[in-house]
């Protein structure tokens, strides 16, 4: 969700993918060649059929997205917040995240970490975890903690202390 970037770090999501009883979607607006460079991995790695790549989906089909599947791999080594992480745990999703960049902050206990980017690890981390969820009733009241009014309101706050 959100852009294809290389910073992302979709690409290690197709070796791993190759390991597990699972198809991949990956969906966001494309803005440069890395979606090229990810069907070609996945070629590479003879993981075209478990593959699919959507460019530019409306809300109602993310939201689609996000209430049908059985899980959410978010890979990503450099991210500013996250916001498909925080719509994840609103759908109440086991959520599988890079333990590198802000990306802990914000998942918090309620997702399981990646510590590297091996395939093998990273697909025996969803095996183990995929049924077992993390403070499941927790999430959504979590995820609704975020809000771009609430965000408003603290930015206004610390704006107005900054000027007296």
């Amino acid at each position: 969700m959100g852009t294809f970037l290389v910073r992302k770090n979709l690409h290690v999501l197709i070796p791993m993918i190759k390991e597990l009883p699972f198809k991949l979607v990956m969906a966001g607006k494309f803005i440069d060649d890395y979606p090229e460079f990810i069907r070609q991995e996945a070629v590479r790695c003879g993981a075209e059929e478990q593959i699919l790549i959507l460019d530019g989906i409306s809300e109602a089909e993310k939201n689609w997205c996000f209430q049908n599947c059985e899980a959410f791999v978010f890979p990503s080594i450099s991210e500013g917040f996250g916001i498909p992480i925080v719509e994840a745990l609103y759908f109440g999703k086991p959520i599988f995240l890079s333990r590198f960049g802000s990306l802990p902050e914000i998942g918090k206990d309620y997702a399981y970490y990646w510590d590297n980017f091996s395939p093998q690890e990273m697909a025996q981390k969803v095996k183990e975890n995929i049924h077992s969820p993390i403070h499941i009733n927790e999430r959504r009241d979590y995820a609704l903690s975020y809000s771009w009014a609430k965000a408003a309101k603290e930015y206004l706050t610390l704006y107005r202390s900054l000027l007296n």
